[in-house]
């Protein structure tokens, strides 16, 4: 990981400080890496990476909670056209 001390709870397990997480969420995005993978390569449990992630999607940039997009947005930038999803619009709009 990166230099900085990493502090150990009473249980044993890894604390790792914000800047840290961020550093490791960012490393994950640009390594084109599965999440699996790029945790076994770095010592992260992948769960804890993956946790992670989705607060970092859940949080701005000052750790304020994001606005949550329309459904209909949220879900339209997920589907990818042409493959079998099983939500559509007119269903969502019913």
């Amino acid at each position: 990981m990166n230099e900085s001390i990493m502090k150990i709870d009473r249980r044993g397990r890894l604390r790792y400080a914000p800047e840290q997480k961020q550093t490791m969420v960012e490393a994950y995005q640009a390594s084109g890496l599965s999440a699996a993978r790029f945790a076994t390569l770095h010592g992260v449990n992948y769960q804890t990476l993956v946790s992670w992630i989705k607060k970092g999607k859940t949080a701005g940039p000052a750790g304020t909670p994001r606005s949550s997009a329309p459904a209909a947005t949220a879900a339209s930038a997920i589907l990818k056209p042409g493959a079998r999803n099983c939500w559509t619009p007119s269903l969502a709009a019913a």
